[in-house]
């Protein structure tokens, strides 16, 4: 089992021989062009700007083995029936010479298994198009591609660690990568591919102590952002919810005085599924602020009226979708805007909800805290809970002499 090809050529391989066995008879007869177009149209495999993933550059072989396609399988049986076999090994012409593409069990049958768990919203599209990038051929896993998964060793996995540290990216996505491709990893094992995983190198990551804003500052950039598209942005400094929540709410979230928070769109186009949470938890909240509670009833009702069939109730009103909702760039521009106004600079979830929190930190017990969060564990929660000590509390501790 090797890793000289990226992972979506493994699943377009195993797709394409259950889908349409005219994209096998392409790979045989050589025509590399018009199949790899044919497999991306099976899959749709596209980076988040939308242009098409290149494929891997692949092991070289001097002649290409002879292609033996399975026997076709009806409904939606096929392509789990094929990724969960062993597949035989294809030969693509590209060059002066061929290529050979090792599509195994283990790698398509994980990539087909992570699409399906997409598709039935278990896991994000963020997550497989992060994972499609590891795997291609110049991403963080291609330091494996040629070599064999079976008898890694702890030594392998360190000087893989070496070689990502060597590629300038921070230890926290250095962290991520390398706990990715341990649970494709775990995955291989609990499947009987592989039968031994080695303890991975720790990869210490430091604390971070998000940017925050104080409270008035806060308040100046939020008044510097018209009325009209406000009301997102008090959301996300109020009540402190994610970008992604905010874009799924609708006027139906809001009854007056709870607001419902349960979905979020996961991905940066109006297109993208509206799922669960990030933390998959759902509940109603009572609003708090005064400005909020008036932004709310003023969308309710005046706005509302201007717009009848734009059913966001964070809306943009000069959006074009009909919807009137936020995509995350212009989001992001209209609060930077303000904060150039006020002089600051400073991310919108830094300056929104990393703020509030911190601020609620130091007021509220860790239970409220975690409540009004929503964090699933108290790790995340402690770097906004941690006591800090101000100049407030300073002098009144040690009060200066008059002299």
């Amino acid at each position: 089992m090797r890793f000289g090809w990226a992972w979506h050529d493994a699943v377009a391989l195993a797709r394409a021989r259950a889908q349409d066995p005219v994209v096998a008879d392409e790979v045989e007869a050589g025509r590399r062009d018009q199949g790899r177009e044919l497999l991306d149209e099976l899959l749709g495999l596209e980076d988040d700007v939308g242009r098409a993933v290149a494929p891997a550059v692949l092991e070289p072989v001097e002649k290409p083995p002879v292609l033996h396609p399975r026997e076709a399988l009806g409904g939606d049986r096929r392509a789990g029936h094929v990724a969960a076999e062993a597949l035989e090994s294809a030969a693509i012409p590209g060059g002066g010479g061929h290529v050979r593409v090792q599509a195994d069990t283990a790698h398509a049958g994980a990539a087909v298994a992570f699409e399906r768990l997409v598709e039935g919203g278990a896991r994000s599209p963020t997550s497989l198009r992060e994972l499609r990038r590891y795997a291609n051929d110049d991403g963080h896993w291609s330091w494996w591609h040629g070599r064999s998964v079976h008898g890694i060793t702890y030594g392998d996995v360190e000087d893989w660690h070496a070689w990502l540290a060597r590629r300038g990216i921070s230890a926290k996505t250095q962290k991520n990568v390398s706990d990715a491709f341990r649970a494709f990893l775990h995955r291989l094992r609990r499947r009987g591919d592989v039968e031994t995983i080695p303890e991975f190198p720790a990869i210490s990551v430091p604390d971070h102590a998000p940017r925050t804003l104080d409270l008035e500052t806060l308040e100046q950039i939020l008044g510097e952002i018209p009325w009209e598209q406000r009301g997102g942005y008090l959301i996300a400094a109020y009540e402190a919810l994610r970008v992604s929540e905010i874009r799924a709410l609708d006027l139906a979230d809001w009854d007056g005085r709870f607001l419902y928070v349960g979905r979020a769109i996961q991905g940066q186009r109006l297109s993208s599924p509206t799922r669960h949470t990030k933390n998959r938890s759902a509940g109603y909240r009572e609003v708090w602020h005064p400005e909020l509670l008036r932004w709310l009833e003023w969308r309710t009702g005046e706005g509302r009226r201007r717009a009848p069939f734009a059913q966001a109730l964070a809306w943009n009103p000069s959006a074009s979708n009909s919807d009137k909702r936020w995509t995350p760039d212009p989001m992001e521009r209209h609060w930077h805007r303000a904060c150039d106004t006020v002089g600051v600079s400073i991310s919108l979830q830094e300056g929104t909800r990393h703020t509030i929190l911190t601020a609620a930190g130091g007021v509220l017990p860790e239970r409220l805290l975690r409540a009004f969060s929503r964090h699933r564990d108290g790790k995340s929660l402690g770097r906004y809970a941690q006591p800090r000590v101000t100049r407030a509390a300073m002098v009144r501790a040690l009060p200066p002499s008059d002299e």
